[in-house]
């Protein structure tokens, strides 16, 4: 079941120093049926591949700059899951690479289902933190529509004397007569008080 999702879903890039991990860890995957690219140097992914999802498997060893490794494979595959296999990991640099951004970290040597769930897990994580993203971006467009709406409304009860109640109203009746949202009429409002002075 954890191979099929990733096998019918995604494309494994490989990225790493160590041809013969790298090797191993691909042929565990390749086996299961998932489509694997070893790579040493992160690639642009704009290659015919055959899905249009990624996840990024890194293989770091002990005398790598997994900091700096992680900044680059971030920059070449920004949006990707990112999987961490290493040698050894202390509690100290499991902190370091999932602070450095990475998704999930697995030790070399592991059994294919131990990787097919730190594959797994990867993606769930990267989903989850678009969909915050996405409900972070809504929250921030809706606080901008409340705040204009707020501004319009000010300056309403002043060129009219109303109260908030009744300019609250009569910029939701300016929206539904024109057949724009508020937040458009708000706008609108703002610009004219401004060019007006």
């Amino acid at each position: 079941m954890l191979a099929k999702n990733i096998r019918d879903n995604y494309d494994v890039f490989i990225v790493g120093n160590n041809n013969k991990k790298m090797s191993f860890v691909g042929s565990l995957l390749k086996e299961e049926g998932i489509n694997v690219k070893l790579t040493t140097l992160p690639s642009q992914i704009n290659e015919n591949r055959k899905y249009e999802r990624h996840i990024v498997i890194y293989i770091t060893d002990e005398f790598s700059d997994h900091i700096s490794d992680i900044d680059v494979i971030r920059q070449f595959y920004f949006a990707c899951p990112l999987l961490i296999i290493a040698d050894t990991v202390s509690d100290g640099k499991i902190i370091s690479l999932l602070n450095s951004g990475a998704h999930n970290v697995v030790l070399y040597g592991s059994e294919t289902l131990e990787l097919l769930i730190g594959l797994t897990c990867s993606v769930n994580i990267s989903k989850r933190i678009d969909n915050l993203e996405k409900q972070w971006n809504t929250a921030l467009f809706q606080l901008d529509n409340i705040k204009l709406a707020g501004h319009a409304k000010s300056i309403l009860m002043k060129r009219f004397n109303e109260t908030e109640t009744e300019a609250h109203s009569r910029l939701q009746k300016m929206s539904m007569n024109r057949n724009k949202p508020v937040n458009e009429i708000a706008k609108q409002i703002i610009d004219a008080e401004t060019f007006l002075g």
